[in-house]
């Protein structure tokens, strides 16, 4: 799972690299702020991953520090993008606003039941812990789909 995960971010990293150079992108401002951003947030990403592979037992609280660097970096995102817009982007569109705050409970829900004793000692463990990745992971798509809304 870090394996493909770390793969996937190192993708995204050089197909960002790449797009940096691309005429379009430099045309553009918008375009180029955010392969810029993708770009490094790419990379950090890489890095973490690469940390979790070298290093086993950061494994789950990496994938909390991974998801707070997420939502708090697209937050931001939504924040400069809608900055000068009298409209508020959580407005819009609804649906997405109201599955992230789904997929946001959710994440929390299985985080603090992954550490409860009952569900430790259980069979249930993976399936909590494997609940609280995809929760986290949807919820930074629809975060994504808040900031570049044609994506929805």
């Amino acid at each position: 799972m870090v394996t493909s995960a770390f793969l996937v971010a190192l993708f995204v990293y050089a197909t960002a690299s790449l797009a940096e150079v691309t005429p379009r992108v430099q045309e553009s401002e918008y375009l180029r702020r955010l392969v810029g951003n993708t770009h490094l947030f790419a990379g950090a990403i890489t890095a973490v991953f690469l940390l979790v592979l070298l290093i086993p037992a950061w494994g789950v609280s990496v994938h909390h520090g991974i998801f707070a660097l997420l939502v708090d970096t697209i937050s931001k995102q939504i924040q400069v993008k809608y900055q000068s817009t009298p409209s508020s982007p959580y407005d819009t569109p609804k649906m997405a606003t109201s599955a992230f705050m789904v997929a946001l409970f959710i994440y929390a829900t299985a985080s603090v039941a992954e550490v409860t004793p009952r569900i430790q000692e259980s069979v249930y463990l993976s399936l909590v812990g494997n609940t609280r990745l995809f929760a986290g992971a949807f919820a930074t798509v629809f975060l994504l789909v808040l900031l570049i809304p044609a994506w929805g």
